[in-house]
């Protein structure tokens, strides 16, 4: 009887290790996971931390042309009356 329950006492607890390692892979998996996310978050930040610098040297570059081309369509307008 002693052995028998031995042996049941052994296979639960290799079916529990099992199990537990079972939980410790797949947390170690979403770690990974998780890291790996982080790593994608912050290279699309810095991809939009340019873009948005690009973005606004754009915009100023643009108000500036179009503050020449007011000041030629103004003088264009003005040479015409003449």
């Amino acid at each position: 009887m002693a052995a028998t329950a031995h042996s049941a006492y052994s296979s639960t607890k290799q079916s529990i290790r099992a199990r537990l390692d079972g939980y410790k892979n797949y947390l170690r998996a979403l770690e990974e996971e998780g890291a790996r996310k982080d790593l994608e978050h912050g290279v699309v930040v810095e991809a939009l931390k340019k873009a948005k610098a690009e973005n606004k040297v754009l915009k100023t570059e643009n108000e500036k042309l179009k503050t020449q081309t007011e000041g030629l369509n103004e003088y264009y307008n003005t040479s015409r009356k003449r």
